[in-house]
Parts: structure tokens; sequence; C-alpha cells
């Protein structure tokens, strides 16, 4: 049976999400912010940040959102192309902001924000569906 965009489930499995996807943009922010300052580049800061988040968020994503085992190497596949896709998107953005004169931490974030978005659909819908 389908399930409503909003039924209580989705909503609460969005909710937690949200709170996982909260700490890994802290951890993302933060890593970048950090290698940014040490002058490694925009694009290699912002890709060391998301890597390190990335880590945080498969392991807790597994745990606390989906109920899911942490340790499926397939499932640690998809999550990782998903990622893939999910960094080109952060990166991109990260990147074209901050060229066009955007301060690169507002670039970033907007980054994370967008590919958020994609993220959980990707997960939700694809990694960590039910069958």
């Amino acid at each position: 049976m389908k399930q409503s965009l909003f039924s209580a489930e989705i909503r609460s499995t969005f909710a937690r999400y949200l709170i996982t996807g909260g700490f890994a943009a802290i951890i993302d922010v933060s890593v970048f912010s950090y290698f940014n300052s040490l002058q490694f580049g925009v694009l290699a800061a912002a890709t060391i940040g998301f890597v390190v988040a990335c880590l945080f968020n498969y392991i807790a994503s597994s745990i606390f959102v989906f109920a899911a085992n942490w340790r499926s190497a397939t499932r640690a596949l998809s999550f990782l192309a998903a990622a893939l896709i999910g960094l080109s998107i952060n990166v991109s953005i990260t990147f074209y902001l901050s060229a066009y004169g955007l301060w690169p931490v507002l670039a970033k974030i907007i980054g994370i924000g967008i590919a958020f978005i994609a993220n959980f659909s990707m997960n939700s819908l694809i990694v960590f569906r039910r069958r």
C-alpha cells in the first residue's frame, strides 16, 4: 500500500533524518571551515567536510533513522552512490556560489541544504526502502 507523502511514518522518518542531517551538517561545516582556514581551497575543504560528515551520516541513518543494519556492504555501496550524487550537488553549488562572490561558508550551507533534500529522497526511496 502506498503511503501518503505526509503520513505519520514518513514525517517521523524525515524528522529523525533532519536531526541526523543536522549533526552531519554541523560536522560538514566545521570540517570545511577548519580546512578552508588552512588554505586547502574551497573544493578540497568542501570535499573533506562532506566525506567526514558522510561517514557519520551513514552509520547514524542506518541505526537511528531507518533501523537498518549498517554493516550491509550492499547498502553501504548504495549509500555511497547516493552520497556521491549528493557530493556533486553540494560541491558544485559551493564552488559556483563562492566563485561568484558569496561567502564560502554561506555557499557551503546552501549546498548542504539542496544536497540534503536530494539525499533524503535517494535514501528513503532507494537505499533504505522497505522491501
